[in-house]
């Protein structure tokens, strides 16, 4: 099967169970990422976010808040 394939399929699937998809996804090969992979750029970002966070930790969304915001989005 090819990834174009598995692709289609995965969009076709309810939301939730893409999430689960994810979620198990994240499981397996979440501590394969690489941080040294990371562009510049991203490790900007990342850097910028978190001394953000570092500054007032308290003006943050949860992800319940964001995943709400998103679905309200669409």
């Amino acid at each position: 099967m090819s990834i174009d394939a598995i692709v289609k399929q995965i969009e076709a699937l309810p939301e939730r169970q893409r999430e689960e998809l994810l979620d198990q996804l994240d499981t397996i090969y979440g501590d394969q990422i690489d941080p040294a992979a990371l562009s510049p750029g991203m490790k900007f970002l990342i850097e910028e976010r978190d001394a953000r966070y570092e500054a007032d930790p308290t003006n943050v969304v949860t992800w319940d808040q964001l995943l709400a915001s998103l679905r309200r989005a669409q």
